[in-house]
């Protein structure tokens, strides 16, 4: 490369200056949009935000919903509406406060100001947790009504729950307050999201060279950042369709030696019941607090709860070995219980991302396309959970990276011991779901390599077929061992 002449010199910025200049545009530009989501809040008269109760006198209620001294209650077996009159006010949220045993999913019908000036209908299913009092509806509009509909049904707890609290017994539904919530504070995750946002740009701008022959270190820093702030914003509930299955496993190993506890919080966490249901999630960051909160309470001052012991299948250790022992230190330095499930998730996606840096130094060629294959949303999201899915998938990126390193070099020597630890290591993630063991086959093409012994040859082919064998058979073992096997059953 030719030397940059003396005038080129000049015009020329330091790396330090070049990075304090971005540092300082990032953090502007997360200021600037906050501020932009903030405008139609703070331009609205000071009495009209923050948290405004409506009088109960400006609220009708009709069919089953009948007003109380203690506020709006709805007979057992009918539905019900609150119906009240804005006139044109502008609501960023609809808060209301509730009492219910179980879960209770409202419906709230919004007639609106569109964004042309018309009037518009809007309905909103507002699904709330188990675990909060107060439901935070987005609704960020000019409004002249609301209605909200309470249906017939309330869900109630099924009977072989572990129910954390029995407080606020409010069965039939009693609806407390009702409120509009125009929050002027700065949202702190939103910003962040921007930061981030921004950061990445700037890091593929001034760290360009070093990223195009290094794409590892790029798929670093994107899956860390996102995969971070994706732990810290999601609920601290099953997120997917099993992961209370995988949080049990986790959990289990943190308590080793042991196998049992009797707090009923992560008792609850793991099974599917109606404090965890999936289309129950919070749907807002207020909510999300109350539901911290709730678990972060219980879990410090437990109520009475049976022991729950939890069993442990050795194929499944190494899995869940990492976000247990993440777990247990968290527990050990006194965090709060839902600052452990985070640690535990944190602990599976660092593992993700060094796994799958290797994966990518170890291709002579093709790696910016193994780095956006890891990024993959999906892929990236079970890295964030509660899951052996990671270690299913890392597994299979193992094993297709080293045979393609063998394939794509044949003058280099056949590397023996990198092989034998991806086979190893293929074998670990592959026990977890064995239906992928045909995945070992894909080292029957690697070619005999000009100088290589046709012991060594062999040697790989065989231990490959070994450990796909010995994978497969752990679907046969149970049934060889007597076991009641089958569609919802194993005994």
């Amino acid at each position: 490369m030719p030397a940059k002449s003396e005038k080129e010199q000049k015009r020329s910025i330091s790396l330090p200056l070049q990075i304090f200049i971005c540092l300082l545009a990032v953090l502007l530009f997360g200021i600037a949009v906050e501020g932009l989501f903030l405008y139609r809040v703070r331009k609205q008269p000071a009495e009209q935000q923050g948290l405004v109760y409506l009088d109960p006198s400006e609220i009708t209620a009709s069919g089953g919903m009948k007003q109380t001294e203690q506020g709006f209650e709805k007979e057992d077996g009918a539905a019900g509406e609150l119906t009240f009159t804005l006139g044109g006010r502008y609501v960023e949220k609809l808060r209301y406060d509730f009492e219910v045993l179980g879960i209770y999913n409202a419906r709230v019908i919004v007639d609106k100001v569109n964004l042309y000036g018309n009037p518009e209908r809007v309905v909103i299913d507002d699904k709330n947790s188990a675990c909060i009092t107060s439901s935070f509806v987005p609704i960020r509009a000019y409004v002249n009504q609301v209605t909200i509909q309470f249906p017939e049904l309330v869900y109630p707890p099924y009977g072989h729950e572990t129910w954390i609290t029995w407080e606020n017994e409010g069965e039939p539904l009693r609806v407390t307050g009702v409120a509009i919530w125009n929050n002027p504070g700065w949202n702190v995750r939103r910003m962040a999201f921007f930061w981030l946002l921004g950061a990445l740009v700037s890091f593929f701008l001034l760290g360009r060279r070093v990223l195009a022959r290094h794409p590892e270190v790029g798929f670093a820093a994107i899956a860390l950042s996102v995969g971070t702030l994706m732990i810290c914003v999601m609920p601290v509930h099953r997120v997917s369709w099993d992961e209370e299955i995988h949080f049990e496993r986790a959990y289990g190993m943190s308590l080793l030696p042991g196998h049992e506890f009797d707090n009923p919080v992560p008792a609850n966490l793991m099974q599917v019941s109606i404090m965890t249901w999936y289309e129950n999630i919070p749907a807002s960051l207020e909510e999300e607090r109350q539901q911290e909160e709730f678990y972060n309470t219980y879990y410090a001052n437990p109520q009475s709860a049976p022991v729950t012991w939890i069993s442990y299948d050795p194929q499944y250790y190494p899995a869940y070995f990492l976000s247990g022992m993440a777990i247990k230190v968290a527990r050990k330095i006194g965090l709060p219980f839902t600052w452990m499930i985070r640690a535990g998730r944190m602990a599976n996606l660092l593992f993700y991302v060094l796994v799958m840096c290797l994966v990518i130094r170890t291709l002579p060629a093709w790696r910016r396309i193994m780095a956006v294959m890891g990024l993959m949303p999906t892929t990236l999201f079970q890295a964030c959970t509660f899951s052996y899915d990671t270690y299913v998938t890392l597994a299979g990126f193992v094993l297709a990276a080293v045979v393609l390193r063998e394939v794509m070099t044949p003058k280099e020597p056949v590397h023996v011991n990198r092989i034998l630890a991806a086979i190893i290591f293929g074998l670990l993630g592959i026990l977890n779901k064995a239906i992928y063991a045909p995945l070992f086959l894909l080292f029957f093409l690697i070619p005999k390599k000009e100088g290589e012994k046709g012991i060594v040859f062999w040697l790989i082919r065989l231990t490959a077929l070994a450990a796909m064998v010995y994978a497969m058979s752990t679907f046969l073992r149970p049934v060889a061992g007597g076991a009641d096997i089958s569609d919802v059953t194993f005994e």
